[in-house]
């Protein structure tokens, strides 16, 4: 008999690292013999950060609108793609907006999944009940790869957060740091695990998006907050190599970019085709460098964000390749 799994991860985020890490980790599931059912929670407030538009109250907010404006088919036809592969490849349950609503159908489950992505981050107690499974005592609780979007953990915490680690059955976690924490709180080693998109073939990635894994002659630039660092990467490598640049761009409005071709309504199997298909990968992104490792393009990544910093040399030391990492200072 198939164990009944309910997974929880970010799944409702139009954001392609989010939905492809659901997505690999719910195949995997799927492909060992599990029948897993995607958990979606997706409370009010998620939804109106993801919405186009903001609320009208503020003057800030009507002139973000406006600005926004001249982009919103492209951004509908974005969040569109991301509605429907959400359809087409995960049985879903029904929507719940508390953890209080999920009460109901913990119990139905063998075993609760929590993770990838920062689903550990202890945002507000609400994040807390949700994804650390406090809402069901019935199935075994696992942790896979979650991440606590922390670089430091003070005693407050800890004493918060250990007793709930120590109800789950098996934990990992996506970095180093983190790991840690979780070895002191549960006094169990805690492996630091890949993040899922690595649990599905390259071949598998690209079936998934129609796509082959070639070079069909340009330069692919995924912008996530490193707009100037990559641009300036990007034009001296079209010197160099002649090839055009592509850029996919997640920026909503005064979308100024000095490229061959900017997109901003791709849905996450456009995201996989730029990626197969590209010649060279920039990015800041630490899915896009995750891709840009799978489909073996040659690559270099910038940090934009440091609280992000770990995750992209975790995976470059891994592999060997930290000098990929371009600092800022030397780009000219």
């Amino acid at each position: 008999m198939d164990k009944k799994i309910g997974l929880l991860t970010f799944h409702r985020a139009v954001n392609y690292g989010a939905i492809l890490q659901a997505f690999s980790l719910n195949r995997y599931l799927t492909k060992n013999g599990c029948k897993v059912t995607l958990l979606d929670y997706y409370p009010k407030s998620d939804e109106k950060s993801y919405s186009i538009f903001r609320s009208w109250f503020h003057p800030k907010d009507l002139l973000y609108n406006m600005l926004v404006l001249p982009y919103f088919n492209r951004l509908r036809e974005k969040k569109n793609k991301f509605s429907a592969f959400l359809n087409d490849h995960f049985v879903m349950s029904e929507r719940f907006e508390t953890a209080d609503d999920m009460q109901v159908v913990g119990d139905t489950f063998d075993c609760l999944v929590t993770g990838s992505d920062q689903v550990f981050n202890p945002i507000s107690k609400e994040n807390i009940k949700v994804y650390y499974l406090t809402f069901s005592d019935k199935p075994k609780r696992v942790a896979y790869a979650p991440s606590f979007g922390l670089s430091s953990f003070d005693a407050s915490l800890q004493s918060k957060l250990t007793p709930l680690l120590q109800k789950f059955s098996a934990l990992s976690c996506r970095e180093t740091k983190g790991a840690e924490f979780i070895a002191e709180c549960t006094g169990k080693d805690c492996p630091v695990v890949i993040d899922p998109v690595y649990l599905t073939s390259a071949e598998e990635w690209a079936d998934i998006a129609d796509a082959k894994i070639e070079d069909n002659g340009y330069i692919f630039v995924y912008d996530l907050n490193g707009r100037e660092r990559l641009l300036q990467m990007a034009y001296e490598l079209k010197k160099r190599t002649g090839k055009p640049i592509t850029c996919l761009t997640t920026k909503k409005y005064g979308i100024r970019y000095n490229v061959d071709k900017l997109v901003v309504e791709a849905g996450p199997k456009d995201f996989l085709k730029l990626l197969a298909e590209a010649s060279y990968v920039l990015t800041d992104s630490f899915h896009g460098l995750s891709f840009s490792i799978i489909f073996r393009k040659p690559f270099l990544s910038t940090i934009a964000v440091t609280k992000s910093s770990e995750r992209i040399t975790n995976i470059l030391s891994i592999i060997n390749a930290i000098g990929r990492l371009v600092p800022a200072e030397q780009i000219n």
